[in-house]
């Protein structure tokens, strides 16, 4: 994946965490500016680039500290790739192959970070990250929908490609599905959608907020920030350039059997934070406890190599080596090969039982030719693949044995006057 160098950021807002297990933001300083000029927040070290939408969980690792990781759309980086900020703090990102558009991403926290299973960018509108948890994993995916404008056609591939992300997680993980929709699914309208949204949206129910609502509905999932009676400003999520329309649009989505680990009244929009969007900052605090992902390592198994040493247990065991001259020879050639030399005692016998003969001797020659075609193609299909995993010590171990010439032993005697003799000289 691309690696890009991240900027520096100074003079930052942060979250810090009291004893109480709470959230809190430091009242101060907002609007930093990177290196570019960008306007920038900082959030326990996890730095947002401006315009883009941002919604956060609060974790509890085993230890019981708390961090956070924040999901980014409309990031407009081109292409696929990672990148680490000075701390640690790790961001994904995919994004269109060449134009500036759309594109989502995902920053977490460089503790958080211990805990990522894995991140799978599947276009520039949806990303899905995968993190450890106890008693179980949890599987978050990114999305930016088409907007309201865009064809039928988008919008169906849109849901599709989402429908697929779901399909290839693992069923027992939790599932948070996030970002902006481009929907709106209306205040006080849950009336046959229960379980699924809360009363608490903004505005009126479009085309859009309906299949968003039926896709929720379909997998279980329930509108975290519809469920606590904020106030309007605490609900709406995007504003119109000319500041007259307000609407929610941007909306999380948790596994409905999960949703108590929703805190509610800490699952709102932060209609202060200075991120030069038109969209407000969602955030959602959710209780999981994480766990470090461990490397999976292989135990070296202990053998009892005394026993070697008992010359009649090795023979018996291991047996003797037998130098394997022709490699490519198969059983089937092999039994080939008796067939013949069955037919071969009898040849003369008559014409029939000397056609036979010849058959099978042919045969016998075609099934070795090919067999031996088989196992250079072999051989060269392993040096391509030791090379490609840069296992190159292997790559040119087959190389050498395919390669090396085999010259017979030469016998060296010393003549009566001294001179080495071999089989090609005599002793003058």
């Amino acid at each position: 994946m691309e690696r890009r160098s991240a900027p520096p950021f100074e003079n930052c807002r942060r979250i810090t965490h009291d004893n109480d297990n709470q959230t809190h933001f430091h009242t101060g300083s907002v609007g930093a500016q990177d290196k570019n000029g960008r306007a920038v927040m900082m959030l326990t070290g996890v730095a947002v680039l401006s315009g883009l939408l941002m919604s956060s969980f609060e974790e509890r690792t085993t230890a019981g500290e708390e961090h956070m990781h924040w999901h980014l759309e409309q990031l407009r980086w081109t292409g696929i790739g990672e990148t680490s900020t000075e701390d640690g703090h790790k961001l994904w990102h995919s994004g269109a192959e060449k134009k500036h558009e759309r594109g989502v991403g995902v920053l977490v926290e460089k503790e958080t970070a211990k805990s990522v299973i894995e991140c799978t960018p599947v276009s520039d509108r949806i990303i899905a990250i995968r993190l450890k948890g106890k008693p179980r994993n949890m599987t978050i995916i990114q999305i930016y929908a088409p907007t309201s404008d865009s064809e039928d056609e988008e919008i169906e591939r849109f849901y599709q490609d989402l429908e697929q992300t779901i399909k290839e997680k693992a069923k027992k993980d939790i599932l948070v599905i996030q970002g902006d929709w481009n929907a709106k699914i209306g205040y006080k309208e849950s009336t046959g959608w229960e379980g699924t949204i809360g009363d608490c949206g903004v505005g009126t129910r479009n085309e859009r907020g309906i299949m968003l609502l039926e896709f929720a509905k379909r997998h279980h999932l329930v509108v975290a920030n519809t469920l606590h009676n904020h106030k309007l400003s605490r609900r709406t999520t995007w504003h119109s350039p000319d500041g007259v329309t307000h609407n929610q649009i941007d909306y999380i989505l948790v596994d409905r059997r999960f949703q108590t680990g929703i805190n509610r009244p800490k699952t709102r929009t932060f209609k202060k934070t200075d991120i030069g969007s038109d969209h407000n900052p969602v955030m959602m605090t959710f209780r999981k406890r994480l766990s470090k992902e461990k490397k999976v390592s292989q135990r070296r198994t202990k053998f009892d190599l005394e026993k070697l040493k008992d010359r009649n247990t090795t023979n018996e065991i291991l047996g003797k080596a037998k130098p394997i001259k022709r490699p490519w020879i198969t059983p089937e050639i092999l039994q080939k090969c008796e067939e013949r030399r069955e037919l071969k005692k009898n040849r003369f016998t008559n014409n029939e039982s000397l056609g036979q003969y010849r058959k099978a001797n042919k045969e016998v020659k075609r099934a070795i030719i090919k067999a031996k075609d088989n196992w250079v193609e072999k051989q060269a299909e392993d040096i391509e693949q030791s090379l490609a995993v840069n296992n190159s010590r292997k790559a040119y171990s087959v190389i050498k044995s395919l390669t090396k010439e085999k010259t017979g032993r030469t016998n060296v005697i010393e003549g009566k006057t001294g001179q080495l003799l071999t089989n090609n000289t005599s002793d003058s």
